[in-house]
């Protein structure tokens, strides 16, 4: 899974947006997304982990616990 800082950098306001579920993640169009919201590999604490908005490219922790609309962007190295 990407950090929070590789997730964060995929966001450019500068984009006309494309959607990702029912939301408009402004990121490359090249990106098919489900929802705007992804988990990065980074925890905080032992319960938590932090992700990224990709509507509004904040970066926010939640209880690992709580999935709802929440998704996994997996990556290769190149």
């Amino acid at each position: 899974m990407p950090s929070v800082d590789e997730l964060a950098a995929l966001y450019d306001n500068s984009l006309a947006g494309t959607q990702c579920g029912g939301y408009t993640c402004e990121v490359s169009r090249l990106f098919h997304l489900t929802n705007n919201w992804f988990w990065g590999s980074m925890p905080k604490g032992s319960g938590e982990a932090w992700g990224v908005y990709l509507s509004y490219g904040q970066r926010y922790w939640y209880a690992v616990s709580y999935t709802v609309y929440k998704r996994a962007l997996c990556v290769r190295r190149t």
